[in-house]
């Protein structure tokens, strides 16, 4: 024969605050009705706490911290270009800087020999008639500021390199030899300013240089 049995008051289960299981109640308001899942931290949502981004539902706080993470990746890739760019310029800088040192270097050693000489006139005649007004200085001069824009040169092409390997100390070099080179070229403007294109470019370039490295400055050393 069957036998009922009746449950007393203390053995009842008790129904879940608000008559709805806690896995189905919003995290924020246990009263409403979930939706659905914070697709992070699993935490049940109702529709006035559910963030839709990208195709997926999240929590506000979780959502928050998404967009943020959104926007320093932004940040950061745009420090990365910069740097990237810095570094492209820093050698081609460097490289330009380089030549023009050299070819002052020449001048200085071999200038005024140079104007007797046919062979070597023949040979090198474009240069000598671009920097003809060199010529006119002491071949001491042009070895001297020559000498010094190529080591600056040389150090900003090395520089160059060591950014891309996101090297501060690298982008502190290649600031270094900007600021040089502007020194470099106040110094001896008389002489530079004879280089003409060469020198207003260095110039341009080391500005900008500076420019995106300081910008970009965060991303070296991110390793």
């Amino acid at each position: 024969r069957r036998t009922s049995m009746t449950l007393t008051k203390d053995q009842r289960p008790t129904p879940p605050k608000g008559g709805i299981p806690a896995q189905l109640r919003c995290y924020n308001h246990p009263a409403h009705r979930a939706v659905g899942v914070c697709s992070i931290c699993k935490r049940g949502i109702c529709s006035s706490c559910q963030v839709i981004f990208k195709g997926r539902r999240f929590c506000k706080d979780d959502a928050d911290l998404l967009r943020k993470k959104q926007v320093d990746t932004v940040k950061a890739q745009r420090r990365k270009n910069a740097i990237s760019a810095g570094a492209i310029l820093a050698f081609f800088d460097g490289m330009a800087g380089a030549v023009v040192g050299f070819l002052l270097v020449v001048i200085g050693l071999i200038g005024p020999e140079a104007q007797t000489s046919y062979s070597l006139t023949n040979t090198l005649q474009p240069f000598f008639t671009y920097f003809a007004n060199v010529l006119a200085f002491p071949p001491s001069q042009a070895l001297e500021v020559g000498l010094f824009i190529f080591g600056i040169g040389l150090l900003d092409m090395f520089a160059a390199v060591g950014i891309i390997k996101q090297s501060r100390l690298a982008g502190v070099i290649a600031i270094a030899v900007s600021v040089l080179g502007g020194v470099a070229v106040g110094s001896y403007l008389v002489i530079l300013a004879l280089a003409g294109f060469f020198t207003y470019m260095y110039i341009i370039s080391a500005v900008i240089k500076v420019v995106l490295i300081g910008f970009g400055w965060k991303h070296l050393d991110e390793r």
